[in-house]
């Protein structure tokens, strides 16, 4: 366990793409929040800014909230549950810490309104805690959303080419994101790193050669077509250099369909497989988690009650860490 070592604490907010399900009313997902400590989450959040999906993205994050529903809890709440569990777990510096809200997206009235309400969350938690903090509002770049979008979009979805992912607009990109993690839902931070381990290493060789295969057949066949078009008169020669292009492409275009659907086939038997682990692992996270929250809390409550008698916390604000604390740990 970090012994309340000092991390920049990230609430990542990308809004809003506004992009809808069919069917799914106004409760559809529109905007994302990721928050980061060193455990990092992801949530996709629906048009009342209620949690909709969650992605962990460490390992640290899958033991520390391997207890917590967020689905279907508000902003308020899952900014208050996620610094909580952040400074007992040792990743928030009782001496101050800086807290950074990025966003990208269009800016708007229901956006300001989204970010003032996570930035006064923010500094309401950490004054019950009686930490210090600084709240930087910032915009990510667009260049930078996009990137992220598009490295999270190969990762989790490793059938889709490349041409094919930077063709998407941001909306198809965040709605193909977030289809994908729902594959992973209920899975370990370590089981889904071993998944994607063990497709790269089985079947993700076969599927990049096909879609090699397919882009030369592509080009040969273009090739092959504008050759036609400079040189009409050389149509009975070319012609059947282009019907062998076009039947190599749609060759070339059913062997990756295969090579795709074995790499899927391999996924969901992976991920079928993993999910039959998952609530012995969950439970052997949450009882890791608490040992090490009753490990560090002499330690911690010592440090407290230190600052409590020099003045530089409440009585309530003491308290506010012991009762989180307590009901953190195994019960004895």
């Amino acid at each position: 366990m970090k012994k309340f070592v000092k991390y920049l604490l990230v609430l990542c907010l990308m809004v809003p793409f506004a992009f809808m399900f069919a069917g799914c009313g106004e409760s559809a997902p529109s905007n994302v929040m990721t928050m980061s400590v060193n455990p990092e989450i992801s949530f996709v959040l629906d048009a009342n800014n209620n949690v909709a999906s969650v992605k962990f993205e460490n390992a640290d994050a899958s033991m520390i909230y391997a207890d917590i529903n967020f689905v279907g809890k508000d902003v308020d709440t899952t900014v208050q549950l996620f610094i909580e569990r952040a400074a007992i777990s040792g990743h928030i510096n009782l001496k101050g810490d800086e807290v950074s809200v990025e966003i990208n997206g269009e800016v708007n009235a229901n956006l300001d309104a989204l970010k003032n309400q996570v930035k006064a969350k923010v500094e309401s938690v950490f004054s019950d805690l009686g930490v210090t903090v600084t709240v930087k509002m910032e915009n990510l770049t667009k260049e930078a959303q996009r990137t992220a979008l598009e490295t999270t979009a190969k990762a989790l979805a490793p059938e889709k080419t490349s041409t094919e992912i930077k063709e998407m607009s941001n909306a198809d990109l965040l709605k193909l994101i977030n289809d994908k993690q729902k594959e992973y839902e209920d899975l370990a931070y370590s089981q889904v790193t071993e998944i994607k381990a063990t497709l790269e290493k089985t079947v993700m060789s076969a599927v990049n050669t096909a879609k090699d295969l397919l882009e030369a057949a592509e080009k040969k066949l273009a090739e092959s077509e504008e050759r036609l078009e400079n040189s009409p008169s050389l149509k009975q020669e070319i012609q059947p250099l282009i019907d062998t292009a076009k039947s190599n492409v749609a060759q070339c275009k059913t062997d990756l369909n295969n090579q795709i659907k074995i790499l899927n086939d391999k996924k969901d038997e992976l991920i079928s497989k993993a999910k039959e682990k998952y609530t012995e692992i969950k439970n052997e996270l949450i009882s890791t988690y608490k040992d090490q929250v009753a490990d560090a809390k002499t330690t911690v409550l010592a440090h407290l009650q230190t600052e409590l008698d020099l003045g530089h916390i409440t009585q309530d604000q003491y308290n506010y860490w012991k009762n989180l604390i307590d009901n953190n740990v195994k019960a004895q």
